[in-house]
């Protein structure tokens, strides 16, 4: 069993994820986001987690005013690395 490299990122909101995800995957052969049947960009989500709104740790939590997405992937991925603070 091969090990995963699980890399979080952060951003504003769901298009920027989105955005920052198409960046890096610039020149790869398989692709972190993808069009759906409506033209709708999504991520793949064999390999990441969809973007969610990040959540305070309080007793009761609220949105804190940021987007998460997780990706495990099963090679490294240099950008993904430098996105997520790696």
């Amino acid at each position: 069993m091969s090990e995963l490299h699980h890399y979080i990122i952060r951003a504003e909101s769901r298009e920027a994820l989105i955005g920052m995800l198409e960046a890096a995957q610039a020149g790869k052969e398989r692709p972190f986001v993808v069009l759906d049947e409506d033209g709708e960009r999504n991520v793949d989500p064999s390999r990441i987690r969809y973007p969610y709104e990040e959540m305070t740790a309080d007793a009761e939590p609220a949105p804190a005013g940021f987007w998460l997405c997780e990706a495990w992937l099963e090679e490294a991925d240099a950008e993904l690395a430098a996105l997520a603070g790696v």
